[in-house]
């Protein structure tokens, strides 16, 4: 319950981000990006190292499996403060 506490934290800011704001702005292209990046970068293999090579618990493997909400928040706010996420469409 402690992980799915924190990070339904970081999945509310991206849910309002990257659905709502940046894309609404015409910023889909980082957001692809952002989205496969770190899916495939850190989720996947930090959540098969946590499972399956260090045998971390439970807490440990989903915490990993979702540490793409909390990078993916971080780097939307910074995108939101460049203003570069505004295009003409």
């Amino acid at each position: 319950m402690l992980a799915v506490g924190v990070i339904v934290i970081f999945q509310s800011m991206n849910s309002i981000l990257t659905k709502g704001v940046l894309r609404g702005g015409g910023d889909t292209k980082f957001l692809m990006l952002a989205d496969i990046l770190f899916l495939w970068v850190a989720s996947i293999p930090l959540g098969y190292l946590a499972g399956l090579v260090w045998h971390l618990p439970a807490f440990w493997i989903y915490t990993f499996l979702k540490i793409d909400q909390f990078i993916k928040a971080v780097w939307c706010v910074f995108r939101l403060g460049s203003k570069k996420w505004i295009k003409r469409i």
